[in-house]
């Protein structure tokens, strides 16, 4: 085998694929129904909280929403990058599919 055979053997469950895309669809809207609720929270609690700690929480959000947008940003790339790669599967077995009827 040289360094520009392949040899490995793939088997891929697309409606797995697609569960996992779903799942992570749902993850997503809870993950973000959550974070309005926390939002509403820290909103109410601030209408009356000042001091040293009103402005250590209020800098505590602000950083907890940096990093929930950067979950949030990530999971929908991990999202897209599964149902592309679904689509593609898809599109592949099609073609194969196709090949195969022209020869039989």
């Amino acid at each position: 085998m040289t360094s520009h055979d392949v040899d490995v053997d793939i088997d891929i469950d697309i409606d797995e694929l697609a569960a996992v895309v779903a799942a992570m669809d749902a993850c997503g809207r809870a993950l973000a129904d959550q974070a309005a609720a926390l939002e509403a929270t820290h909103r109410r609690l601030h209408q009356d909280w000042s001091g040293l700690s009103g402005e250590a929480h209020g800098h505590f959000v602000t950083r907890w929403r940096g990093s929930f947008e950067e979950m949030a940003t990530t999971l929908a790339g991990l999202r897209s990058l599964g149902s592309d790669a679904r689509a593609r599967y898809c599109g592949a077995v099609e073609a194969n599919l196709a090949l195969w009827r022209q020869v039989t």
